[in-house]
């Protein structure tokens, strides 16, 4: 499993446990309703957070600058190919970014920005190969800028 019930388990710390059986939140389910599988139902999970600081300027000066919202965007371009071009297809895994904040007005490339997101794999070789190549393409491309 994902989780490591079955490491726990094999540890031998816990004594006359035959299964751990996790609960969580799942808002499809209609009320007084629960469901149950063997094996894992839900992914592990890894919760990231890029930071960029870049060099503000006017944004008609963005040669004076190092522009922190192409850095980002591009960052986020690039990780949305990892799932798809790095892992088996037959294996279950996602990396969504799901909030990005940079600047505060229209006309100046904010100095700095982030986004953050995450990684679900039911796979614990996956998730680490995932962690890898994010960290590389996240670090690659903040230095071609």
């Amino acid at each position: 499993t994902s989780c490591g019930a079955l490491e726990v388990i094999e540890t031998g710390y816990l004594t006359d446990v035959k299964a751990i059986v996790g609960f969580h939140n799942m808002p499809q389910l209609k009320a007084n309703q629960l469901a149950l599988k063997p094996g894992a139902m839900m992914a592990g999970v890894e919760k990231f957070k890029v930071e960029v600081e870049g060099i503000s300027s006017h944004a008609a000066r963005p040669d004076l600058g190092v522009d922190t919202v192409l850095a980002l965007t591009s960052m986020v371009q690039a990780l949305q190919v990892l799932v798809a071009r790095t892992v088996s297809p037959f294996e279950a895994n996602v990396l969504s970014i799901t909030h990005i904040e940079a600047g505060t007005t229209w006309n100046v490339l904010p100095q700095n920005g982030f986004f953050e997101g995450t990684i679900r794999s039911f796979s614990p070789s996956s998730q680490k190969k995932l962690k890898e190549d994010f960290v590389k393409i996240v670090e690659n491309t903040a230095e071609n800028f």
